[in-house]
């Protein structure tokens, strides 16, 4: 399927001292094809590509409903990556647009 995804499209890159803010950014649709990457499961390595894909069930029934998506989606979210990452603690942020 195609969509547009927003980008951030600077007029002009910022010097490496500036942070930019991140409540105003410049930002430019770009069609993109957007694709299911469930049947390339295993091709992609955290080493080479920075992410990889892996199967894990949810218990959610329904995610439109927000309470039921924090109450169980979020805390399901990190125990798959238990055994691939090397940090002392993983946080899910759950965005919901209006």
């Amino acid at each position: 399927m195609r969509a547009t995804i927003a980008y951030y499209d600077p007029p002009q890159r910022p010097a490496a001292d500036v942070r930019p803010d991140f409540t105003a950014l410049p930002l430019a649709g770009k069609p993109m094809t957007v694709s299911s990457m469930r049947a390339a499961g295993g091709g992609f390595s955290l080493d080479r590509e920075g992410f990889m894909l892996a199967a894990a069930p949810t218990a959610v029934r329904d995610f439109y409903d927000r309470d039921e998506v924090s109450r169980r989606y979020v805390p399901e979210s990190c125990p798959p990556s238990a055994p691939l990452r090397a940090s002392i603690e993983v946080r899910v942020f759950a965005f919901f647009g209006d």
